[in-house]
């Protein structure tokens, strides 16, 4: 009764799917192309109660794309990603809770559209906390902080890549 846990296999063939090409400077125009690609994975995720007062989430995901002749596409899309979030709250006053939590994913690479050049993102780690104290039974103040280590990473490497963003904090009521 404290512990629940998922298994996924998983298979996908996408026929004919819309894939960029590059950029076509003579009409200033992106190009795309068809591509067969079958996705296969697993996915496994426990959610609990580690005592009467703590939580925890994990979560793994492996994934495998290929195209028609085999070989991997897509290879802006983690292969491998993992998530965690911890939560408690005191034993000695229930009002007042904390969490740790965060998502690792694998190397990504892509082709620039631009350049030609092959563009990288090493594997990397994103820490979040919060803070939370319910002030009434339906009022709560909770402070967050996303990107603790203030990690710098390309959050995605799909035509473009834009940097994630820096730690940020909020503060809801």
């Amino acid at each position: 009764s404290r512990l629940l846990t998922t298994l996924a296999l998983f298979k996908a063939k996408q026929d004919n799917l819309a894939t960029s090409g590059g950029y076509d400077d003579a009409t200033a125009n992106y190009w795309y192309y068809g591509v067969d690609v079958e996705s296969k994975g697993v996915e496994f995720e426990a959610t609990g109660k580690l005592n009467d007062n703590t939580n925890l989430v994990f979560g793994y995901t492996q994934l495998k794309m290929s195209n028609e002749d085999g070989g991997a596409t897509y290879t802006w899309v983690p292969r491998r990603t993992a998530n965690l979030m911890l939560t408690s709250r005191l034993p000695t006053y229930e009002a007042l809770s904390f969490g740790l939590g965060g998502r690792w994913q694998s190397e990504i690479s892509a082709t620039d559209i631009y350049t030609g050049g092959i563009v990288r993102q090493g594997s990397y780690a994103l820490l979040n906390a919060f803070v939370a104290w319910d002030v009434l039974p339906n009022a709560t103040i909770r402070a967050n902080v996303n990107n603790l280590t203030d990690k710098k990473y390309i959050n995605s490497l799909y035509q473009i890549g834009y940097y994630g963003a820096p730690s940020n904090y909020q503060l809801s009521f």
